[in-house]
């Protein structure tokens, strides 16, 4: 059976922290606080493009299932859409002071955490705000309700929910067709990543209270806590084969978790700095993450956990 191992690192990918990974069509795009948003290929992870645009940080990075587009998030409050055949973008979105980023399953639109609600122009409500990818205009607002900044948002597999999680702890999930919402009890701290598992039926939440909560989808309800990171946890994804998920966080450590049993199955500890960010590949087969270190990581993971 293939072993969990490190596959590749490179080391000073950008010059300053690096913040978000995203994969397309077996390259790596990486987010950085240095402005710059960086393709990787191949590897030995070599730079192939560099796009600027942002005046400032770069926050979270995401890519949708075609590979033609990825679309960017910066402290500047610019989203920027880009063609990444051309290397060019295509679109520039004045939004909302905004965190990170999701494309819906068809890759229409794009959905982003704000503590401004676009539709109504009202602010400090913690909202949600949906783009549409070509046209930049706004096409929908989700409320939690509360005055809170919203620093991470998700579309479930079947398109059908939109979950988010914000400063205050607080985690929502919205039925995208009807609007009705649905509050999730159970973080003390800020809620720093949202994930559903490939069948949309759960949904796992990533705080600095240290824990991983798993949720019952349908029914709103608490399904268990994980303990293992020993400070915030700031990011989670789900294996596409549906049998793992992984966590990161600020203690430096990458986490890998079996969705049968909810245990932690392996352990990296190869970054010098906390880990703000990690992604699986299409295939399940490569997990990447990013860290203020300023350095890519590529791991192998094994497909099926049962053998």
């Amino acid at each position: 059976m293939q072993a969990y191992r490190v596959q590749s690192v490179k080391e000073e990918a950008h010059s300053d922290g690096v913040w978000s990974v995203a994969w397309s069509k077996g390259s790596l795009i990486t987010g950085s606080v240095d402005a710059s948003i960086k393709i990787w290929k191949g590897e030995a992870l070599e730079n192939s493009q560099t796009f600027d645009g942002h005046r400032l940080g770069v926050i979270s990075v995401v890519t949708e299932k075609s590979g033609k587009y990825a679309c960017s998030s910066s402290m500047d409050s610019m989203i920027r859409v880009w063609d990444l055949s051309k290397g060019t973008a295509v679109n520039t979105i004045e939004a909302a002071p905004a965190w990170t980023l999701d494309f819906s399953p068809d890759g229409r639109f794009i959905a982003t955490g704000s503590q401004v609600n676009k539709c109504h122009r009202s602010a400090n409500t913690g909202s949600v705000n949906v783009y549409g990818v070509e046209s930049g205009k706004i096409e929908q607002s989700f409320d939690i309700q509360k005055k809170t900044f919203i620093l991470t948002v998700a579309y479930s597999p079947n398109g059908r929910y939109l979950a988010a999680g914000g400063q205050d702890g607080s985690v929502a999930i919205f039925d995208v067709a009807t609007s009705v919402k649905t509050s999730l009890e159970g973080h003390s701290m800020s809620v720093r990543s949202v994930a559903f598992t490939t069948d949309s039926e759960r949904l796992l939440t990533a705080s600095d209270d240290k824990h991983i909560n798993v949720y019952d989808v349908k029914q709103g309800a608490l399904i268990k806590t994980l303990s293992g990171h020993g400070s915030f946890v700031l990011s989670l994804d789900v294996s596409p084969t549906g049998l793992t998920f992984a966590s990161s966080s600020t203690d430096r450590q990458i986490k890998i978790w079996e969705l049968s049993t909810l245990e932690c199955i392996h352990t990296f500890e190869e970054h010098k700095d906390q880990v703000w960010d990690i992604a699986y590949d299409e295939t399940g087969a490569k997990l990447a993450s990013v860290s203020d270190d300023h350095s890519i990581r590529v791991y192998t993971c094994p497909t099926d956990t049962s053998k």
